[in-house]
């Protein structure tokens, strides 16, 4: 059982439900992007060097789509700890993660020393930011 109060839960819910609707404007404007990017990036004759900048920039609007979807199931994850009562507990030692962590890292599923021990274990394992 998590030692947060239910004010600091409904605080933390509120922060991911924010974020969480940004992701979404994020995606829309990256999806946006690609659609408009062909007539922008290549002349009436395209070639070689002008379909390379396109294919570039729409893999970069894909990758960061994908970065988008993976914080977002990391949202609806800690969102559905909220609910069940699991949010703040770690996963591996069941010790609580500390309001002050989940305010800077609000989908943290580990306390700091268990994340540390992770990360040390798993190097290259997981992409992005742990902490």
């Amino acid at each position: 059982m998590s030692a947060l109060s239910e004010d600091q839960r409904q605080r933390l819910a509120a922060q991911l439900r924010d974020r969480e609707r940004a992701l979404y404007a994020d995606i829309r404007r990256e999806q946006g992007k690609d659609e408009g990017d062909w007539a922008r990036t290549v002349g009436a004759a395209p070639d070689a060097g002008e379909y390379s900048v396109h294919d570039l920039e729409s893999d970069l609007h894909h990758a960061e789509i994908g970065r988008d979807i993976g914080e977002l199931r990391a949202i609806g994850d800690a969102l559905q700890r909220i609910r069940s009562g699991d949010y703040g507990v770690c996963i591996d030692c069941g010790g609580n993660i500390p309001f002050e962590r989940l305010q800077a890292q609000p989908t943290a599923r580990r306390c700091i020393d268990c994340q540390r021990r992770y990360d040390q274990t798993h190097a290259g394992g997981e992409r992005g930011p742990t902490l």
